[in-house]
């Protein structure tokens, strides 16, 4: 059985509604599998979160098949002021 991997890394646990953040796990690995598990709110590209819409969504990386962990994301509306 391998060895699950648990990376310590810095990255923020939100995005802007339109915007997107490059996850930084500390781990450099093309063949990297990342997967929104829910699309509506937010999709995952390479490591690049989008936020799409607002809510909270789980991101999970695999490599080989096998799951490394699941990061927690909250995608937020930015607050407009109209002052």
């Amino acid at each position: 059985m391998k060895n699950k991997i648990n990376p310590s890394y810095e990255t923020n646990s939100y995005v802007f509604v339109n915007e997107e953040i490059k996850l930084n796990i500390g781990i450099d690995n093309k063949d990297l599998v990342w997967e929104s598990l829910n699309e509506e709110v937010a999709t995952v590209n390479n490591g690049v979160v989008k936020g799409n819409k607002e809510g909270t969504v789980d991101i999970k990386v695999s490599l080989d098949n096998e799951e490394l962990f699941v990061l927690a994301w909250l995608i937020a509306a930015k607050s407009l002021s109209l002052e």
